[in-house]
């Protein structure tokens, strides 16, 4: 059984990165780089686990079962057509932008700074509280600044713009090469591979993308290493803290082919977290039916330091501890649980449906981006990365971002329009975007497309 679940696995995988390679854009769309991610993620962890025989009776198969359930979520969410619809559409007042941009890139980039001044035992912890977890709220502006910047340089060539987007590289470099954070690696790779798709329809050749996704694939079983030889296994999150910077000889010692083999053939600490959660609540029954969200939701954006501990609490449903094992297994310390994990301990196997929610946004956001709306490119670029978080971590991930980056960029898309154009229809999903520049009283504006 076991076996027949893990080549239909494989097939579902294959089936849509073939897709993906054979349609224009294709490798851009969320369906294709989940189906790496399920495959270098979860199939490889799940193939090491069934050597395993410490593994609960039956819980391999139910997590590949739903695996396969949630892929296939992401991929059909992701083919529900929207049907064309009637809004107004906005044009930018160039200027407004430019300066809501630096906005963002400054207060983020003050930020990080800031987080960095703070004493070292608060910033290594994997799990931040505090002052940390407070400057991290407006942190998020540097990649709001860095992805807006993006985007108006490669419309306007915009020299202030190009100076706001390496001012926000220099950060994501830090995290990068310093850090060694591999999100942030992503995030920074696919903001600006998708811009430059959005705006030019320049696409990567498909053997190229082909081999940087194997060698992410390969690579992500290597960034712990690469923070122990740095950073003594520390975790470093922000600009100028105390990490050191690698060299080749350093760089000589990360084991990245054997990494990835002892992953698949022992499995790894997600998938084996995922496999006995799975089994605990397949046999207890105790779902959460959604309250985890609105948990995490309060968790997140209720300060505790302004509303109180008490009344923060008060806020949240009480369905028990999430994540917390029947059998007094527990998880490795900085492992995650995954979203498949969550999705079960909602919904059973119709938690699957998370992610074809997940997928039916992004696919809303990638036809208007392709239609040249300005706003639905810049919220694509930046939900792009917390949709694979939805795999790899959580679900809650991408539900939040959409709130955390709503806040501060709804009220800066307002502020920087124009005008509100006449009502007009929305350009069918997969037709090529037209994109205009013109001219209100001498500045130049950022026009969607009619």
């Amino acid at each position: 059984m076991l076996e027949m679940l893990l080549l239909i696995f494989v097939l579902v995988i294959l089936g849509i990165i073939a897709a993906g390679f054979q349609k224009r854009g294709g490798i851009y769309e969320y369906p294709f780089v989940a189906a790496w991610v399920f495959g270098g993620f979860v199939l490889l962890q799940l193939v090491g686990l069934c050597n395993d025989p410490d593994l609960p009776k039956g819980g391999l198969e139910r997590t590949a079962g739903m695996s396969i359930l949630c892929l296939a979520a992401c991929a059909l969410g992701f083919q529900c057509k929207w049907p064309p619809t009637r809004s107004a559409q906005w044009e930018f007042d160039y200027n407004r932008m430019l300066i809501a941009t630096w906005m963002f890139t400054a207060v983020g980039g003050g930020v990080f700074f800031f987080i960095s001044r703070l004493p070292e035992e608060q910033t290594t912890s994997s799990q931040w509280s505090g002052a940390p977890v407070a400057s991290n709220f407006f942190a998020v502006m540097l990649y709001l600044g860095f992805a807006m910047a993006l985007l108006m340089y490669l419309k306007t060539k915009s020299k202030a713009a190009l100076a706001a987007v390496i001012f926000a590289s220099l950060f994501y470099l830090d995290r990068i090469v310093i850090a060694g954070k591999r999100s942030v690696t992503v995030e920074l790779f696919y903001t600006i591979v998708l811009a430059i798709w959005f705006v030019r329809r320049f696409q990567m050749p498909r053997t190229v993308m082909a081999v940087l996704l194997l060698i992410g694939v390969v690579g992500l079983y290597s960034g712990g290493q690469y923070r122990q030889l740095l950073n003594d296994g520390r975790v470093y999150s922000s600009v100028l803290q105390r990490g050191t910077m690698p060299t080749l000889d350093t760089l000589k010692e990360i084991t990245l082919l054997k990494n990835i083999a002892h992953v698949a053939s022992e499995g790894g600490p997600e998938m084996r977290n995922t496999v006995h959660y799975i089994r605990d609540v397949a046999d207890s029954w105790q779902f959460d039916f959604g309250a985890y969200h609105w948990n995490a939701l309060v968790f997140n954006f209720v300060p505790a330091q302004l509303a109180g501990a008490d009344f923060k609490e008060s806020l949240k449903l009480n369905v028990g501890t999430p994540f917390e094992s029947l059998d007094g297994y527990e998880a490795s310390v900085g492992s995650t649980f995954t979203g498949i994990t969550d999705a079960f301990g909602s919904f059973w196997y119709f938690g699957c449906l998370k992610f074809f929610f997940i997928a039916l946004v992004m696919r809303w956001l990638y036809a208007r981006g392709q239609a040249g709306d300005f706003p639905s490119q810049l919220f694509y670029l930046i939900l792009f990365v917390s949709s694979l978080h939805a795999i790899t971590h959580q679900t809650q991930l991408f539900f939040s971002k959409i709130l955390h980056a709503g806040i501060f960029l709804l009220p800066a898309l307002w502020f920087v329009r124009a005008k509100v154009r006449p009502e007009r229809a929305l350009a069918a999903c997969d037709s090529a975007p037209r994109l205009e520049l013109v001219s209100s009283a001498g500045a130049p504006t950022i026009a969607s497309p009619p």
